[in-house]
């Protein structure tokens, strides 16, 4: 059989972070203050979070072994790492459990967002962010071309992430804000709250990381963007 595949590509650079609050029911939001975008990406990390798999290899009262054979590792889950240059106090507090700190009255910046606190032990936890992921593509002919058979993106999809400020250094030197967590499947991500999902399945029930090809990137604003508000690819 013809491989019905688009191509096959090369990926680098990470371009667009976009990031979507979850309910009590994991179900993606729709709200003014529950999507969110960057292009402000240092790095992002994933590594599977591995069960492994039972192996046998029972041995005679001879010390030999019998046989050796093993049951297959499982991915359970996948552990994040994401480093942001920018600061935007809104993304933060949608991707962590922090409160968004608002200026005081007669003061440059009454009512408007100043500043975010981390989450504290008695910090009441959320239930978690939808991640997508826009990296560009690259082929030995260069860029041009039909997108068909030359798309220009992939798109990495993280239905329910658990985030938590990571570390932070402070130094002569450019800053990162930084965030670790936790990636795992989510049943009531479906297609997303943006209307531009592109498979013709949602997404799986038992999936934590899906990725397809893009036409394009979304529209980037600072600060908190209403899913499926225009936002979208």
């Amino acid at each position: 059989m013809a491989s019905n595949n688009v191509t096959c590509i090369a990926e680098r650079s990470a371009c667009v972070l976009r990031a979507t609050r979850l309910g009590s029911d994991c179900t993606p939001l729709t709200g003014s203050t529950d999507g969110a975008l960057t292009t402000a990406i240092a790095t992002i990390n994933l590594s599977p979070d591995v069960e492994e798999g039972t192996r046998y290899e029972p041995k005679d009262a001879c010390g030999r072994i019998l046989y050796s054979a093993s049951d297959p590792d499982i991915v359970k889950r996948y552990n994040i790492t994401i480093d942001l240059h920018m600061v935007d106090f809104e993304l933060y507090e949608l991707l962590t459990d922090g409160s968004l700190l608002m200026g005081k009255p007669a003061t440059d910046w009454e009512n408007k967002v100043v500043g975010v606190s981390a989450p504290g032990a008695t910090t009441t936890q959320g239930y978690g962010v939808g991640l997508e992921i826009w990296t560009k593509t690259a082929t030995n002919s260069g860029v041009c071309g039909p997108a068909d058979t030359n798309p220009p993106y992939i798109r990495h999809v993280l239905p329910r992430v658990l985030l938590r400020p990571a570390d932070r250094t402070f130094e002569g030197a450019p800053a990162t804000n930084s965030f670790a967590g936790t990636a795992e499947a989510n049943l009531a991500w479906h297609e997303g709250p943006w209307g531009d999902w592109v498979p013709l399945e949602p997404m799986p029930a038992d999936s934590p990381w899906v990725r397809f090809y893009d036409t394009t990137v979304p529209t980037v604003d600072c600060g908190f963007v209403t899913p499926g508000s225009g936002s979208g690819s």
